[in-house]
C-alpha cells in the first residue's frame, strides 16, 4: 500500500493503520493513546526539523515521551498531544514550556 505522503507500507501494517485511525475517531483508552503519542514522535524523530519531547499533564508519572534532542517541550492531555501530533485537530490546551508556539509539523502519515 501507498500512503497519502507517497511511503510504501508493508501489508502487515494495516491492521495497525486501521486501528489507530478508529481509535482517534473516538474514545481512546490510556494504553492506546500513550502507544500513539510514542508511535507518532518516533515516526516524526530526525524528520521534521524540530526534536520533541512531550509529557501528558493528566498522567500521574507524568507520560513523558521524548522523539530525541529534546528542543522543545509540549505539555497537556494525553489526548489532545495525540490529536496534535497525529494532525487530527487544532492543538488547544497545549502549551510549549517555554511560553514559545507551538511547531508547526508537516503531515504525520
Amino acid at each position: 500500500m501507498v500512503a497519502a505522503q507517497g511511503r510504501t507500507v508493508p501489508a502487515a501494517t494495516i491492521p495497525w493503520l486501521r486501528c489507530r485511525e478508529v481509535w482517534i475517531h473516538a474514545a481512546l483508552p490510556d494504553d492506546l493513546l500513550d502507544a500513539l503519542i510514542g508511535d507518532a514522535l518516533t515516526r516524526r524523530r530526525g524528520t521534521q526539523g524540530v526534536e520533541l519531547d512531550v509529557r501528558a499533564t493528566d498522567r500521574e508519572t507524568g507520560g513523558s515521551h521524548e522523539a530525541g534532542g529534546a528542543a522543545v517541550r509540549v505539555e497537556g492531555r494525553a489526548a489532545d498531544l495525540a490529536r496534535w501530533l497525529t494532525g487530527r485537530g487544532r492543538a488547544q490546551g497545549l502549551h510549549t514550556t517555554t511560553g514559545a508556539p507551538l511547531p508547526q509539523l508537516p503531515p504525520w502519515l
